[in-house]
């Protein structure tokens, strides 16, 4: 054995190592590629979102103005209910009113009905009792009562007219 060592060729270490360099310089290569192919989409995807969130807030103006129009005319809206509610409270409340009066004059009616009746059932009893009256004047009187222009003669008078 011999203390000393053979020198190592270095021209086959340095072409094997130099094969491996190139071959990750290619893959750095490709991967340098693929990040700028990235990076470029990437940039494409912010303009695109760029405008998109132009569009979202152009979006969210329009809507806002449109729900605050809507909210404006569903308070006027409401506010005109209010009005009508009101004007129905108030056409109930006259309606209540009259109705009171009209139970009022029902009322006041039923009792004049009753007196009316009242009257007519004593005008009854007068007639009857005038009818009554008229007859036994009439009987006395020797008045037909079928022809009341006539006179029927007394006995009193048949008798003398038999005697003359």
């Amino acid at each position: 054995m011999t203390t000393e060592q053979e020198p190592v060729p270095t021209r086959p270490l340095l072409e094997d190592v130099q094969i491996h360099l190139k071959v990750i310089a290619e893959g750095h290569g490709v991967l340098v590629k693929r990040l700028d192919g990235t990076d470029v989409r990437l940039t494409r995807l912010e303009g695109q979102f760029d405008q998109l969130d132009m569009r979202v807030a152009v979006l969210d103006k329009t809507l806002n103005a449109k729900v605050d129009a809507i909210d404006a005319k569903v308070s006027a809206v409401d506010a005109k209910i209010d009005v009508v509610d009101q004007r129905f409270d108030a056409v109930d409340a006259k309606i209540e009113s009259l109705d009171a009066k009209i139970t009022a004059v029902d009322q006041r009616f039923d009792a004049v009905d009753q007196r009316f009746d009242a009257v007519d059932a004593k005008l009854e009893v007068k007639f009857a009792s005038l009818q009554t009256q008229l007859e036994r004047i009439a009987k006395h009187l020797g008045i037909d009562e079928a022809h009341p222009n006539v006179k029927r003669a007394s006995t009193g008078a048949a008798k003398r007219r038999k005697a003359s």
